[in-house]
């Protein structure tokens, strides 16, 4: 792995889409430190869209210090 991307943690976050509009709640979840791609993000709805987003931070969500820019994608969830 990159020495600047070592230790580094990833956090998606997931908003439910329903009738072309965004849900209220967003849903997190941190895959850690080093994570590892493709990464399957488990307890999502199957069959249901979502609006995803993506963040690296220096450390878990709720301790980090340093944030990325996001990065976005529109996906369904599988089974």
């Amino acid at each position: 792995m990159a020495q600047e991307s070592a230790g580094k943690h990833v956090v998606f976050f997931a908003q439910s889409i329903a009738d072309g509009k965004a849900g209220a709640e967003i849903q997190t979840f941190e895959a850690g430190a080093n994570a590892i791609s493709p990464y399957t993000i488990s307890g999502l709805e199957a069959g249901t869209e979502y609006f995803v987003y993506a963040v690296i931070t220096n450390d878990g969500y709720a301790s980090a210090e340093t944030v990325s820019a996001s990065v976005s994608m529109r996906a369904t969830a599988g089974e």
